[in-house]
């Protein structure tokens, strides 16, 4: 009778463990998952009062702000971030690792039309400043290779992107870096953004920036400040236009979780060699 239910009571902790082991890794899992300390919703281009603290404040009010059209809608969304990493960043190489537009492509968001996770970016990479054409789909800019060390700021480059919302698109982007520990990433459209043969963001009228800090520890570890804020101004006509700041929302933060990721991860690569 011992050894019978010995054996009942092995086979019921075993079954216990089989259970909730995988449940207490889930749970990790999902508290390692990067989300914003703070957000907030930008219904006019005057509500830039969340960029107060940092260094580059005034550079982004003067980039966000709108001209007002009654015929346009603004909207925008915007996220702080607070990210602690183990990690001892090397920071010189920061502003080479965000114009490396191309690692954007392993990048997932959630979808508002879809209703499921999908690819931020079908294709996207540095182009000429002087491409110029009428037709993306037919005649695509050829991509040029980055520049490997920035000297000079504020750097400015274009870009191409090709999604599956919104089709091919060419952007302006400006880096800037303010000292060794904070950098400014910030870009607008330049042609206009469609949905089908609808045109639901003119050119100049969305607007994404990502403002950096990247504070030193005392215990060789880092922390990583990233205020965001995505601000649009979409036609009044526009049928699909009340999804269009979730949409927005979501690739703003897929957008800064990579940008966290990716200066972390790539500075302990290089700590390790």
């Amino acid at each position: 009778m011992r050894c019978r239910f010995f054996s009942i009571s092995s086979a019921f902790v075993c079954l216990l463990l089989y259970l909730f082991i995988p449940l207490a890794l889930f749970s990790q899992t999902v508290a390692a998952k990067i989300n914003p300390k703070k957000e907030g919703i930008i219904n006019s281009s005057g509500e830039l009062s969340y960029f107060s603290n940092s260094p580059f404040a005034n550079q982004i009010n003067s980039f966000l702000t709108f001209t007002y059209d009654k015929n346009l809608k603004t909207t925008g969304r915007y996220y702080n971030y607070k990210y602690n990493t183990s990690n001892d960043c090397e920071l010189d190489n920061i502003p080479t690792l965000l114009t490396d537009f191309s690692s954007l492509k392993d990048v997932s968001y959630f979808s508002i039309s879809a209703g499921k996770e999908k690819k931020l970016f079908y294709d996207i990479y540095i182009i000429s400043s002087d491409y110029q054409s009428k037709n993306l789909k037919k005649n695509p800019p050829m991509p040029l290779i980055p520049v490997n060390n920035i000297s000079a700021f504020p750097h400015h480059f274009n870009f191409f992107q090709k999604d599956g919302t919104l089709g091919e698109s060419i952007w302006h982007c400006t880096i800037d870096k303010k000292n060794e520990h904070q950098f400014l990433l910030c870009y607008y459209n330049i042609t206009p953004l469609k949905k089908g043969a609808i045109t639901a963001i003119k050119p100049n009228n969305l607007k994404m920036v990502y403002s950096l800090t990247v504070n030193k520890n005392e215990s060789s570890s880092n922390t990583i400040l990233v205020d965001a804020a995505v601000v649009a101004q979409i036609d009044n006509l526009f049928p699909f236009k009340d999804r269009v700041n979730s949409s927005l929302a979501n690739r703003l933060h897929a957008t800064a979780v990579h940008l966290i990721k990716t200066i972390s991860n790539n500075t302990a690569k290089e700590k390790t060699n």
